[in-house]
């Protein structure tokens, strides 16, 4: 019924201007006639494309409005939302039913191609798509990517960048640990050294002082060789001492440089939990991005006219009869 067609209700469509008819809803109403009354249908298509990687996705929006009498631009706002498909529709109307006359603006061809230009401009105002965008990584999620899909991708980023954050770490900890590790070796050499000669020292004073003694009671007590033996002895003495305190100096110098492994390795970890903590995504990561169709994304489907079908009593009350 795409041509200029006329019914006995009186109603003249414009050559190619296409008609839908809204389906029969519910129980037939005795004493009542069948009318059908005319609205405007306008269908779209909009992509909604990812201006970065190409990706699109796509979706498509009906609805109608209650026939103008002017043509005066159609409030597409306030028109009402068409569920069901065009496929969905009859191709033409009831048996028996009228079709009720048209208002002057929809017998005009011109009439819909300026509401349909009404219809893609609110369309390119009103219609988008929810997207989500991740500052930290400068991403955003695709037309049509759902919310997992996103922060499994962004995820995946996340990890790769502590994984080489972590690396470095790695790196100048392990020249820091070796340096120190140097440090440690040398020092017990060190003290292994020390306690060597701390032990000659001890021995050499051992016999210096027992040899002194036994001059002391076999020997003349108060001679000149008696005397400088036990100089001598002292003198062994002080050494030992000073020997073993090269030795404690020496501990101490091994225990200094293990606790520096220890804070180093306690950092160590800390900088890795940081860095952990400092990739860890979450959703609270993601915030809510509205992307909006170009006008060439709009694609017009279909522009006509919807026949709405109602029940007409004797009085002249109408009842919907397609809800």
């Amino acid at each position: 019924m795409d041509s200029q067609a006329s019914d006995e209700g009186g109603a003249i469509v414009p050559a190619g201007v296409p008609q839908y008819f809204m389906p029969l809803r519910g129980a037939t109403q005795p004493g009542s006639a069948l009318v059908y009354q005319a609205s405007v249908l306008a269908a779209a298509t909009i992509n909604f494309v990812s201006t970065k990687t190409g990706a699109s996705t796509s979706s498509r929006i009906r609805r109608f409005a209650v026939a103008p009498e002017t043509a005066l631009a159609l409030d597409w706002e306030r028109a009402t939302p068409l569920e069901a498909t065009l496929e969905e529709m009859d191709r033409q109307s009831a048996t028996g039913a009228t079709l009720a006359p048209l208002p002057p603006a929809m017998g005009k061809v011109t009439s819909y191609r300026a509401w349909g230009n009404d219809f893609s401009d609110w369309a390119y105002r009103t219609q988008t798509m929810e997207t989500l965008k991740s500052s930290a990584y400068r991403l955003s999620s695709d037309p049509g990517e759902t919310a997992q899909d996103f922060l499994e991708r962004v995820t995946e980023v996340a990890a790769s960048k502590a994984e080489d954050a972590i690396n470095k770490l790695e790196k100048k900890y392990e020249s820091k640990k070796a340096t120190l590790e140097r440090r440690l070796m040398q020092a017990e050499h060190a003290r292994e050294r020390e306690a060597e000669q701390s032990r000659g020292r001890k021995i050499q004073t051992f016999i210096s002082f027992g040899a002194t003694v036994l001059r002391g009671v076999f020997g003349k007590a108060t001679g000149a060789g008696t005397i400088g033996s036990a100089t001598t002895a002292m003198r062994d003495v002080s050494r030992s001492i000073d020997q073993a305190g090269d030795v404690k100096r020496a501990d101490q110098k091994i225990e200094a440089v293990k606790q520096k492994l220890e804070d180093l390795e306690t950092q160590h970890q800390d900088d890795v939990d940081a860095v952990h903590e400092k990739y860890d995504v979450s959703d609270d990561d993601l915030e809510n991005v509205l992307m909006r169709p170009r006008k060439s994304d709009i694609t017009i489907d279909a522009l006509g006219l919807l026949w709405l079908p109602s029940w007409q009593d004797e009085s002249g009350r109408t009842a919907s009869a397609w809800q």
